[in-house]
């Protein structure tokens, strides 16, 4: 015996390991200030959000109303802009008449020239909309011509002082601007904007003054007071000549300093508070160059008034946000807590989970991932191995009550544990399959031992139960293969189950390797199962008395990346035997109702349904929905059936059969004339069409008989008004034959191997004629 630890021993330890590795962690102590501290580091940063949300909102509305502020007055502004330079024009223009005069050493007071004079102001004043009175004061400051009197006067037109010391203060190109306050004249605010008139040689010549009413150029400010904005119209030096609404002369002395800065800097925006502690926005126009300035202001509180509704929202949104979640926090709390207290007794009822991850119930042995972990240590490697089968086990196990199973299989694990050696590990990888692993040699002297001492009956109450067992065995082929061990184990165990209760065989490679590659080409083929490697190709079916194509019959194929091209007569019988055939639509990535659709009119699709399809109540509710959405035309469908479908179930088949009738597809019975088909089948079944067998088409010019057999089938389905076809077709004999028999239809390699979806409309240009 050698030294080194035993497996079994390596089995409980690597076993504890694995469940040690999965062990949940035990709760961490309970620390209360450490979730008071989380809630209050939550609510601060809930907190700062809101401030952060509204803060930034109402700096979002600051800055959109700074956009509208400046270019509701740049528009305002504009409009007064074009009325002071059409007066500077009509100014300019009487300056230039009064240079005329002093050129031709005119007078002012000439009877002619005062007349032609008034004349033009007179014209001036018509055609600027603003302006009530254009006026001229000669050079000695007083009153020579009007357009609004014949004999000016200061009586009239007001005092002179003020305008002739402005005048004389105006540089020559510019003009003047001031409150002319009223006139008896015209009675209502004005200003008054002039322009002094200097020959080439310093002379003052004359002023030109034109007076404006102040209401006319109000009018494009009045539309801002609508929207709480107040205006004034100012000059450079912070004289007020304007305000909308009314307000203190000036610009006031809150606003002063900020007002003047924003002048100097040509104009800007900016935020001010008022002596009563009031915040505006304020935006300023023009320079300390220009005639005037244009200032508008709006409250802040009126800015932030249509916003105040979203801010409530925010807030109380946060709040009820901020309950929901310092609930939700005691109860998370309170579930800590009951975690906490419950923790150790769960961690504990996990643990003893854990460790059935890796053992049977029933049999104290390990189940097959325990087993499969055993194997993976690298530490020692078997040597060879026993597939122990106690067969109808599972059979007998349904048959009992489960504390009598039960009872059976703890002795039937203790009888085996009786002959084993203590390096021996035994696995339970089914119901009825028992692996044992061997660090040595000797597993045929333990076969013999285990069939002896599982031979004798169970005795369970008054009842005695035999099970027989068989039993396989292989050796290790590779170093660290052990998945093959298990399979070749296998493949063993069942060749001696064929060979009768009680047996015990070695694994052979020529018997038991077909075995192996039917249960590899069943995995393979589960892998297949709705992906490209399973297609369907297509294979033509002739009209012979029209000599043309009216059809095609899906068949399915499977390309297997390992294999290559799988034959359909290998993985087809593996996939009706294992389960795998499942409905066409399952099978492949592109349905052939799908390729049908693509398919001329008159073109007729033909589909092999394995047996237990018929057998199947939901089969016509399928194909109602595939044929709903592919829009095909339900006759052009046929559903082929083989005999075998009609063995058993025989009202189930006859039922789903019917439905399918009724959802205008036609049925064909296949590969007629051989299996276990009877007559009767073709009167309880409601066919539209026979195929007859492809072996008795191509045994017609070597027998007699077979071509007899084929005259028999097609007469007789005519007379039951069924179609035919003959399969196999592949010389122009057999053609010529079966198209004098009589047969409607021949379907085979001599009318077109099978094609390709991408083929099919390639093949039906192209087709000779047969």
């Amino acid at each position: 015996m050698s030294s080194s630890p035993s497996p079994s021993v390596e089995a409980s330890s690597a076993t504890q390991g694995r469940s040690a590795a999965l062990q949940p962690q035990i709760l961490a102590p309970w620390r209360p200030w450490l979730y008071v501290g989380l809630l209050l580091l939550g609510l601060a940063v809930a907190i700062g959000a809101v401030v952060w949300i509204i803060g930034q909102h109402r700096r979002e509305a600051v800055q959109a109303e700074q956009l509208k502020l400046r270019s509701s007055l740049a528009l305002a502004a504009a409009a007064t802009n074009r009325d002071l330079q059409d007066i500077d024009l009509a100014l300019a223009s009487i300056g230039r008449h009064l240079l005329v005069l002093d050129a031709t050493h005119g007078d002012l007071h000439d009877a002619d020239v005062s007349i032609q004079l008034r004349e033009e102001l007179i014209h001036q004043t018509a055609v600027l909309p603003s302006v009530v009175s254009m006026n001229v004061l000669d050079s000695q400051g007083m009153w020579a011509v009007s357009s609004q009197t014949l004999h000016p006067s200061p009586a009239l037109l007001g005092g002179t002082l003020q305008l002739w010391n402005e005048a004389i203060r105006t540089p020559i190109t510019r003009t003047f601007l001031m409150d002319a306050g009223s006139s008896d004249l015209w009675g209502m605010p004005s200003l008054a904007a002039g322009r002094v008139v200097r020959s080439s040689d310093g002379r003052i010549l004359g002023v030109v003054v034109a007076y404006l009413l102040k209401r006319t150029l109000e009018r494009p400010f009045s539309t801002l007071t609508a929207e709480s904005i107040s205006s004034v119209v100012s000059l450079p030096n912070g004289t007020e000549l304007l305000s909308h609404p009314d307000m203190s002369p000036g610009i006031p002395d809150w606003l002063l300093a900020p007002w003047s800065h924003a002048v100097a800097q040509d104009g800007g925006n900016f935020e001010a508070v008022d002596d009563r502690g009031q915040r505006w926005l304020v935006t300023v126009l023009g320079t300390s160059n220009s005639l005037v300035v244009y200032t508008a202001m709006k409250p802040m509180a009126a800015i932030l008034a249509g916003r105040a509704g979203f801010e409530a929202v925010v807030i109380a949104t946060a709040a009820i946000g901020l309950l929901i979640a310092c609930a939700m926090f005691g109860l998370w709390i309170r579930q800590r807590w009951m975690t906490h207290q419950k923790g150790i007794s769960e961690w504990h009822a996990q643990h003893r989970f854990l460790e059935t991850l890796t053992h049977d119930q029933a049999t104290g042995f390990l189940n097959r991932p325990g087993l499969e972990e055993v194997l993976r240590d690298e530490r020692r490697e078997p040597r060879e191995m026993l597939m122990l089968s106690i067969n109808r086990l599972q059979a007998v196990s349904r048959s009992l009550t489960h504390q009598a199973s039960e009872r059976i299989l703890a002795e039937m694990a203790e009888r085996v544990r009786s002959v084993l050696d203590d390096d021996d590990v035994v696995g339970r990888l089914a119901t009825e399959h028992f692996g044992i692993v061997r660090y040595g040699d000797g597993a045929e002297a333990l076969a013999r031992q285990l069939l002896h001492v599982l031979q004798p009956p169970y005795a369970f109450g008054e009842r005695e139960l035999a099970l027989n067992a068989s039993i396989g065995m292989a050796r290790l082929a590779r170093p660290g293969d052990w998945a093959q061990l298990i399979q070749d184990a296998t493949s063993a165990m069942y060749r001696a189950r064929e060979a009768g209760a009680g047996a015990h065989r070695w694994f052979e490679s020529a018997a038991d390797r077909p075995r192996q590659e039917r249960v590899s080409i069943e995995q393979d083929l589960r892998r297949a199962i709705g992906t490209t490697q399973l297609y369907m190709m297509y294979q033509p079916i002739c009209q012979l008395r029209q000599d043309a194509v009216t059809g095609f019959e899906a068949l399915l194929r499977w390309h297997c990346p390992r294999r290559g091209q799988v034959p359909p007569d290998v993985f087809i019988p593996i996939a009706e035997s294992t389960g795998l055939m499942l409905p066409i639509e399952r099978m492949v990535a592109r349905s052939p109702f799908d390729a049908a659709a693509q398919w001329p009119d008159q073109l007729a699709l033909s589909i092999n349904l394995p047996a237990y399809e018929f057998r199947d109540p939901s089969l016509p509710e399928r194909v109602r929905d595939s044929i709903a959405r592919t829009g095909i035309d339900p006759s052009r469908c046929y559903f082929e059936v083989t005999e075998s479908a009609l063995l058993e179930d025989d009202q189930v088949v006859i039922s789903v059969m019917r439905q399918l009738k009724a959802l205008g597809v036609k049925l064909a019975l296949d590969d007629f004339g051989v299996g276990h088909a009877s007559l009767g089948y073709l009167y309880r079944f409601p066919f539209d069409r026979i195929k007859i067998d492809k072996s008795f088409v191509q045994a017609m010019h070597k027998e007699s008989m077979a071509a007899d057999i084929v005259g028999a089938i097609v007469n007789l389905s005519h007379k039951l008004h069924f179609e035919v076809v003959a399969e196999g077709v592949e010389t122009a004999e057999q053609l010529r034959q079966v198209k004098d028999m009589g047969c409607d239809y021949a379907q085979g390699f001599f009318i077109g191997h099978p094609l390709e979806e991408s083929e099919v409309k390639h093949f039906l240009a192209t087709r000779p004629g047969f």
